[in-house]
């Protein structure tokens, strides 16, 4: 994503696609995305602690106000210190929120942070000097797909495409706003209308995202 910003009543938030598929023509791409969606996505966007600086994605420094780490927020709750701080967001638009190469270190990390017993010298760096496979700084369409499949696999449910979730929204959007909805939530648009509709088919994508979420 090239850009993230908030709509003013916090209800909805706008992700401007970097490479929208007709972006040759000259088309962008805003996707709207409600509350419930928020609350997975800004899970995983990085954020700083206003008060002691440490950075990280907010379930793995602790947060649970949105601003403040765990150990933060206990001491402002010991201390009895009230007030609400603003947060820090330091993952930019066009970083992705889904690395397997940053979800690869960070589990590394949890498992050194863990260990009971001393780290023996051989045991202290087993990186390989030139490994032949490594993980990729972001998912594209085929790692995604495979990435969901083994996870379904492992969680003994049915496997299923991502793209599923596309033709689901748009099986709803149609049934309960109509055609046009449907069209603006999926970013469609006919040579003929965009420039037309530019504006109107935004205010109907932010309202498929609020009552959908």
């Amino acid at each position: 994503m090239s850009a993230r910003r908030y709509r003013p009543d916090r209800r909805c938030l706008a992700l401007e696609a970097a490479t929208p598929q007709n972006s040759w023509r000259g088309h962008r791409r805003t996707i709207s995305v409600g509350t419930n969606g928020q609350d997975a996505i800004l899970e995983h966007v990085r954020i700083r602690c206003p008060l002691c600086g440490v950075e990280g994605r907010p379930l793995r420094i602790g947060c649970r106000d949105g601003a403040l780490c765990g150990p933060c927020s206990d001491r402002n709750e010991e201390g009895g210190v009230t007030g609400r701080y603003t947060r820090a967001e330091i993952t930019t638009p066009g970083e992705p929120l889904f690395s397997p190469a940053r979800d690869r270190e960070e589990h590394f990390e949890d498992r050194r942070a863990a260990r009971k017993t001393k780290v023996q010298p051989s045991q202290v760096n087993r990186k390989k000097a030139r490994p032949r496979k490594v993980p990729g700084p972001h998912y594209d369409t085929q790692s995604l797909g495979r990435a969901v499949r083994s996870a379904a696999e492992a969680a003994g449910v049915e496997s299923w495409s991502p793209n599923q979730l596309r033709h689901s929204l748009a099986t709803r959007a149609r049934a309960e706003f109509g055609v046009e909805h449907a069209a603006a939530a999926l970013g469609h648009a006919g040579l003929d209308t965009i420039a037309v509709y530019a504006v109107r088919r935004e205010g109907l994508n932010d309202e498929v995202a609020r009552r959908l979420g």
